[in-house]
């Protein structure tokens, strides 16, 4: 039994002695007898029982309300759209980003979080992501990427001194335009830190290096508002409409770019080993 049902069990049986010990007390003097010791000492038992239980149930209901004065209540957010994933601020302040590229043995780690990016994506748009000749989403593919010469690295992030994680993924390769930015996709833990941004700044600068060509350019969703936010706060513009050979796909999505020679000379570095997702380098 529980402490919850202890005291309850306990609070009746009292109060029934009370009662109780009251009625007979009544009974015998409406009666001329005189009432029996036991009958005392239950009805004492009983009324003083109940006189602190009373002062004890006023104490406690007034110190839960003062603690639902002082407790700290979320600040009120928008309703998020059918099918949307509503993430909240991380709350431990900028993250300080690195690029790492994805080696052949890692396609494996690189291929989860393209599925978990085609599943955020497709999710806008009320579908399920549309497998490809090898199973992984359509368009999305780690082995696909690897054979078009698609240049992929894993974001990894820190905070102060803390141990390097990983954070997420970005891919570019060459477009007929220049360069095409494949994806990028931050971990729901990180995201609202502006790691998103130092990433993506990251990657363009790699853009730059590798002469990959002036401008570069993603395809985005009509639905996607969140990214199309993103990357407008990063100097892309909407430029063209992509063709379909669906109907119901035409013109759903739209060619954003940006010149490269916005860029700013960034620091790269590179590291011999990265983490799955949840753990820590060695």
């Amino acid at each position: 039994m529980d402490g919850r049902r202890a005291r309850r069990a306990v609070l009746v049986i009292s109060v029934f002695i009370a009662f109780a010990s009251f009625a007979i007390w009544g009974w015998r003097r409406a009666y001329g007898l005189a009432p029996p010791l036991w009958d005392e000492v239950a009805m004492a038992y009983g009324g003083v029982f109940c006189v602190f239980w009373f002062f004890d149930e006023i104490s406690r209901q007034a110190s839960i309300r003062r603690r639902e004065r002082a407790r700290v209540r979320p600040r009120p957010s928008a309703a998020a759209s059918p099918g949307q994933r509503v993430v909240a601020a991380s709350g431990r302040g900028t993250a300080s980003v690195r690029l790492d590229r994805v080696r052949p043995e890692q396609e494996g780690m690189l291929q989860s979080l393209l599925d978990d990016l085609a599943e955020e994506v497709w999710a806008l748009e009320g579908r399920r992501p549309p497998a490809g000749p090898d199973g992984a989403p359509l368009g999305w593919s780690a082995r696909a990427w690897r054979a078009e010469g698609v240049h992929a690295f894993f974001i990894l992030a820190t905070f102060g001194g803390e141990a390097e994680e990983l954070a997420g993924m970005c891919a570019v390769g060459a477009g007929s335009h220049g360069a095409e930015i494949r994806g990028i996709y931050v971990l729901p833990a990180w995201r609202r830190s502006g790691l998103g941004g130092q990433a993506l700044e990251k990657l363009l600068e790699f853009v730059r290096l590798a002469n990959l060509g002036d401008a570069a350019s993603v395809r985005l969703s009509r639905n996607n508002a969140r990214a199309q936010r993103f990357f407008t706060k990063h100097g892309f513009a909407a430029a063209v409409s992509v063709t379909s050979a669906r109907e119901d796909e035409a013109a759903a999505w739209v060619t954003w770019e940006r010149p490269v020679a916005q860029v700013h000379p960034l620091k790269w570095e590179r590291s011999e080993e990265i983490a799955p997702p949840g753990a820590t380098p060695r």
